[in-house]
């Protein structure tokens, strides 16, 4: 095996790892918020695909006849590359784009700070 080959698959291997810390800690840190939106027919789920980690928040069907299925609304989304996070919001399509007010953060810590505080009422409307 190359060097090349070596480097990214260890890239990769970090990446995971910080991919999987960081679930945890979102699910920590997005606790006492889940917990309440449970109890009002709400919860946040988060999806991992690649480098990337979407937090979603499900909603229970509001009449039964009309849709029964729970709905889904995008709330944000946290990129990792070159050891720094980056947040993303979803606009009115659905569509991913770059957070203006906060620069990339090697500490998720920042970005989940940021979704609570939401002073532009882009994650939680």
């Amino acid at each position: 095996m190359n060097s090349k080959v070596r480097y990214h698959r260890r890239r990769l291997a970090d990446t995971a790892q910080a991919l999987r810390l960081s679930r945890t800690q979102i699910s920590r840190e997005q606790g006492p918020r889940a917990q309440l939106a449970h109890h009002q027919q709400q919860r946040l789920e988060t999806v991992v695909r690649g480098s990337a980690i979407t937090i979603i928040e499900r909603r229970a069907p509001w009449r039964d006849d009309f849709a029964p299925e729970w709905s889904r609304l995008k709330v944000a989304q946290l990129r990792y590359d070159h050891a720094s996070w980056t947040l993303h919001w979803a606009d009115r399509n659905g569509r991913w784009l770059p957070y203006p007010d906060l620069e990339p953060s090697p500490r998720l810590d920042d970005l989940l700070t940021e979704i609570d505080r939401d002073p532009a009422g882009a994650f939680w409307g």
